[in-house]
């Protein structure tokens, strides 16, 4: 190698390192159990109505940056821990699901959901091309030179759980899917419009198998903790980073999302978004109660 490119090597390295040790941001990391886990029991389960934040500012996360390239790295992480939780919730509908007990509402909530999740990549990416390059990409290289959205082990789960089922052919869920795909390709080309992923740069292909030490790498980066977790605590984490999300989007509007072909915010939106939360904490009460319900088919009491 010549002392040029040995030296430009030299460079690009150190500025991996400078982006890997700014990137962080004040988020606090999010504690999940692993995809299927169950949620740990409480002694008293706390007042969701109380939990759900109705304050404008949750200041365990950290205020929105001033400055554009810093905002863009808050909006990356927050967004994905929006992302993980959504992840979380749709994988244990999923499982429900591909065990053929859910219903048509049910679906329809999942199906909203994904919407959900839509509206999340579109925040997460609302940066320039040129600002994803220059402070987001290379962060995320500097991790593993191949990382890559599929590395999440919630969103692994999703997708193994999708191709378990055979939705209805536009049906509310199978056309929320497709939005969602058509929002990950528009949001791709968007950010790297003329090349490919770091996954595809590294030459991985689609049928490279995930590891472990991979799946605990994107864990590290987004900041997020594989811990027994209560269902109660999931949902006050949801909110503090939804509450977030809409304190940072009032200060500093995203514009348009039309391009994206999502459906109208609801989640992010200001004036709808605590009762999104509200929304989210009935479904997973739901939930917790054909749970128990099913236990106690299976044991007979």
């Amino acid at each position: 190698m010549s002392y040029k490119r040995s030296r430009s090597a030299r460079s690009e390295l150190a500025a991996r390192e400078r982006c890997r040790t700014s990137f962080q941001f004040c988020i606090e990391p999010m504690l999940l159990p692993m995809p299927g886990e169950p949620w740990s029991l409480e002694p008293a389960e706390p007042d969701i109505d109380h939990a759900i934040s109705d304050t404008p500012y949750p200041w365990e996360i950290g205020d929105p940056p001033v400055l554009a390239a810093d905002r863009a790295v808050h909006r990356w992480l927050l967004g994905h821990h929006v992302a993980f939780g959504l992840w979380r919730l749709l994988g244990d509908a999923l499982r429900v699901m591909s065990q053929g007990e859910i219903s048509t509402a049910d679906e329809e909530i999942v199906a909203w959901l994904f919407d959900c999740y839509s509206e999340t990549l579109v925040y997460s990416a609302s940066c320039s091309a040129e600002v994803y390059a220059d402070r987001i990409r290379p962060a995320m290289a500097a991790v593993h030179p191949a990382f890559s959205g599929r590395w999440g082990r919630d969103y692994e789960a999703v997708r193994s759980l999708l191709e378990e089922i055979d939705l209805p052919a536009g049906g509310s869920l199978a056309r929320a899917v497709a939005r969602n795909r058509r929002v990950h390709l528009l949001v791709a080309r968007k950010l790297v419009p003329d090349g490919d992923s770091l996954f595809k740069d590294a030459g991985h292909r689609r049928d490279n198998i995930t590891s472990d030490v991979e799946r605990d790498l994107f864990d590290r980066f987004f900041r997020v903790q594989r811990q027994a977790t209560s269902r109660s605590w999931f949902l006050i984490q949801l909110d503090r980073r939804i509450s977030a999300i809409r304190y940072d989007i009032a200060r500093y509007p995203l514009g348009t999302a039309d391009d994206f072909a999502v459906p109208t915010p609801y989640l992010l939106s200001v004036s709808s978004g605590t009762r999104a939360m509200r929304d989210i904490a009935s479904f997973c009460s739901t939930r917790a109660g054909q749970e128990q319900g099913s236990c106690r088919d299976r044991t007979g009491e």
